[in-house]
């Protein structure tokens, strides 16, 4: 199933800034199969994930497959040329 998901924050002093991309469910089944038929494709799903994960500090489940390299990306200003991430000592 593909979906596309909005990070909306309410934050005051910050309306209308948020980020958006889309995601892939799949099972164990699923991906197995799409990393076998295309695996260039598989291999970048598992990257951003684990940039998600890792970098961004955000729970993914092993059934998601991010679709795009600006899913999580969250720019706080329309013009501003950088970006926000969270250092998280759980991870």
């Amino acid at each position: 199933m593909i979906l596309q998901f909005d990070i909306i924050p309410s934050v005051e002093g910050y309306a209308g800034v948020s980020c958006e991309g889309g995601i892939a469910l799949a099972d164990a089944g699923l991906q197995e199969k799409i990393k076998h038929s295309y695996p260039e494709k598989y291999e970048a799903f598992m990257k951003r994930r684990e940039y998600m994960r890792k970098i961004l500090g955000i729970r993914v489940s092993d059934e998601i497959l991010p679709m795009g390299n600006a899913d999580a990306y969250y720019k706080p200003f329309m013009l501003s040329t950088k970006a926000l991430a969270v250092e998280r000592a759980d991870i």
